[in-house]
């Protein structure tokens, strides 16, 4: 009887799909990757642009310091030959507001219409001297922030890369992607710390690893532990802003009665020709992020016709009497004044943030978040003097403060430098965590040329509940962040369809992930 001597075959396996763990995780992974290798590059847009607008409050202070202080004296001129002053320097303009100096040692705001430079948003500014009435400069500001030149530029370059409204799809598209970047990486993080069973510190703190790579990716990855909350808080804040998913916020506030409210802009009696919402009302109650409005109470009740209403009005009559009216009422400064815009209307007067109004930008972190409960409102009878509603921000829904603070924390003014620090920290650790992973790729794979792509095939090796699933999420997402659900979407048809021409063996070459 003879023996085989043939050398012993190991047993063919059947075909896989290459994956060496499991289909979600790869899905993931692919997923993380493709979004930061596509996307990253308008995020580290976004990121170093908002690195440079978390300094601009710390800046303008300074270099805008002979215009926007003047040497204290003990007495004031009144409002009206402030604003008369502010005219004067600017003739022809139609007055939008004013912000009196909260401080002796600062001018006061004589703020104008100016839709030669653009939208509703922007301004022409003349700063006055409240103690001679000389005019210390006019210059451009922006959005109800009042932001100056140097911040108006770098914001237009975080928000749109000075393209208008067509760029204003970079960063909407950045933001949607952020928070699926910051939970994938963690995700896939501590997944990968749990396989290895590593230490705590080795989850929570860079480490000395053998080879560069293993040491970029643990930076990589404990960089983005550190900073997954902050990046969840900047996108959700962030895609307020934006344009399709920040419509979709506003009607949401809307439905829900989230809106921030305003005190009535119409007097008793007289007909509604200029409601809550209107832009005068928004651009008090704000003080956000240039562009940002965070809205007003809808749905005012109608009121009675006024008899026989004067033909015209004098934007700047009775704004001395509102702004006493209004401290007489417990408001403090500063404030803005919006002045009655038609026959019937009221006089807004609304307390605005002082790290916001630009006039104490270094303050403390207790100091900004007491500043930011003091934002209540008043309407004034501008005839009478006499405040006929008050708004008081202790009484906002708890949804509107919390959208304001979200938007004030964003910026960097609510907890004013503390804020900014915070700010600052995570966009550079959100830019070198984009670079990081650039390079990771590019090392990763047989030659280290262009690095290895994460295998095909993710989603068609899901089982089919699993499948399913991914797809509503992807279109629940697609309703709310159209823009994310989209592209989602096409990476998922891409991946399928290129998963499904590929050969399952061809697809076992591909490096394993560990």
């Amino acid at each position: 009887m003879s023996v085989d001597q043939s050398p012993t075959r190991a047993p063919v396996r059947p075909p896989t799909t290459g994956l060496r763990t499991s289909p979600l995780r790869a899905l993931l992974l692919r997923v993380h990757f493709w979004a930061g290798l596509l996307v990253g590059p308008f995020l580290l847009v976004a990121a170093l642009s908002g690195f440079l607008y978390t300094l601009t409050p710390s800046i303008e202070p300074v270099l805008y310091r002979d215009v926007l202080t003047v040497p204290a004296a003990p007495t004031s001129l009144p409002l009206a030959d402030q604003i008369a002053a502010g005219q004067a320097a600017v003739p022809g303009a139609e007055l939008s507001s004013v912000r009196p100096a909260p401080t002796p040692a600062d001018t006061t705001r004589v703020i104008f219409a100016a839709p030669d430079l653009g939208d509703s948003s922007h301004y022409r500014t003349a700063f006055v001297d409240p103690h001679t009435g000389a005019v210390t400069g006019v210059l451009p500001t922006y959005g109800g922030s009042q932001a100056l030149p140097l911040r108006e530029w770098v914001d237009q370059l975080h928000d749109n890369l000075h393209l208008g409204d067509p760029g204003r799809l970079y960063a909407e598209l950045a933001a949607s992607w952020l928070w699926v970047l910051a939970l994938g990486g963690l995700v896939l993080w501590v997944g990968m710390w749990r396989r290895r069973r590593a230490s705590v510190r080795a989850l929570v703190l860079p480490r000395n690893a053998t080879g560069r790579r293993a040491r970029l990716l643990s930076w990589h990855g404990t960089v983005g532990l550190w900073s997954v909350i902050g990046l969840l808080f900047l996108a959700a804040t962030g895609l307020t802003w934006s344009t399709y998913a920040g419509a979709n916020v506003t009607a949401l506030r809307g439905a829900l009665a989230w809106d921030t409210p305003s005190p009535a802009a119409t007097l008793p009696g007289a007909t509604a020709g200029a409601d809550a919402t209107g832009e005068h009302a928004g651009h008090a109650a704000t003080g956000g992020m240039a562009g940002m409005d965070m809205g007003s109470m809808p749905g005012a009740p109608a009121v009675p016709a006024p008899a026989a209403p004067p033909a015209s009005v004098d934007p700047a009559a009775g704004i001395d009497a509102a702004y006493s009216a209004a401290l007489r009422a417990g408001l403090t400064a500063p404030m803005e004044i919006v002045p009655s815009a038609e026959p019937g209307a009221t006089t807004s007067v609304a307390e605005i943030s002082r790290v916001v109004s630009g006039s104490d930008p270094v303050v403390g972190p207790l100091q900004g978040l007491r500043a930011s409960a003091h934002l209540d409102a008043v309407a004034v009878d501008p005839s009478s003097g006499t405040v006929v509603d008050t708004v008081r921000f202790a009484d906002w829904p708890l949804m509107a403060k919390l959208a304001r603070w979200g938007v004030d924390a964003h910026m960097g003014m609510l907890f004013g430098v503390a804020n900014q620090v915070v700010l600052a920290a995570l966009a550079l650790g959100l830019a070198c965590g984009i670079v990081w992973g650039s390079v990771l790729w590019w090392r990763r794979g047989p030659g280290r040329r262009g690095g290895t792509v994460p295998p095909r095939g993710a989603f068609l090796a899901l089982s089919w509940p699993w499948r399913a699933g991914v797809l509503a999420a992807t279109v629940l997402v697609a309703v709310a962040l159209p823009l994310l659900g989209a592209s989602l979407l096409i990476f998922l048809a891409a991946d399928a369809a290129s998963g499904g021409r590929r050969p399952a063996v061809e697809e076992r070459r591909v490096p394993s992930v560990r």
